[in-house]
């Protein structure tokens, strides 16, 4: 019991002094990838949520993020039938974190990470009137770097990021399904919010 009570003690400096993030992003994805990607998707917006927590001007993050895929060929009619296609780009990174104040307000941030991207797409035909359906879902190695500018108000802070995030995938079309081959490297403008001393 003196050992738990102890513990607890000691514990209790280390949370108070704990400097957590919550940050919330948004903005666009620009693809920058090999031709197979490029000719696949076009500029797309991009949310993402991250975790994490600093000791001092350094720390660590948990970040995923979601891209609805803006299709260079989304679907179509003709004459007697249509076609529709989406797909979506889901990413999860741990990321390794900098933060340091440069001058009064002004905070610069970079990040690297590692992780997994998710990708998902679906497509459907319809030939008068008769409807079929296919999704398929490939999951391939992530990283991401990224850097930003953010304005400290205390305890939020506002800002912009620059980040190229990159995703291998490499599954060839079997029994009909969606082949994902391609090397996705885009190019994201985001702006963002993030709350400290969590």
């Amino acid at each position: 019991m003196r050992a738990l009570l102890v513990t607890a003690v000691l514990a209790v400096p280390a949370l108070a002094h704990a400097d957590g993030n919550v940050e919330l992003a948004g903005g666009i994805s620009i693809p920058a990838g090999d031709n197979n990607w490029n000719n696949i998707a076009g500029t797309s917006p991009k949310l993402g949520l991250r975790l994490g927590d600093m000791v001092g001007d350094f720390g660590g993050m948990l970040q995923a993020d979601w891209t609805p895929v803006n299709l260079n060929n989304s679907g179509g009619s003709f004459g007697f039938g249509s076609t529709n296609a989406s797909a979506h780009v889901f990413r999860v990174l741990a990321d390794f974190a900098f933060q340091h104040h440069l001058i009064g307000h002004l905070v610069v941030s970079g990040r690297a990470g590692i992780g997994i991207d998710v990708a998902h797409a679906s497509g459907s035909v319809t030939v008068l009137g008769a409807t079929g359906s296919r999704s398929d879902t490939d999951v391939g190695l992530a990283v991401e770097f990224g850097g930003g500018v953010w304005y400290d108000f205390g305890t939020t802070q506002v800002g912009a990021e620059i980040a190229v995030p990159i995703g291998n995938h490499s599954t060839a079309s079997q029994n009909g399904s969606i082949p994902f081959q391609y090397a996705m490297e885009n190019v994201d403008l985001l702006a963002g919010v993030r709350f400290r001393g969590f």
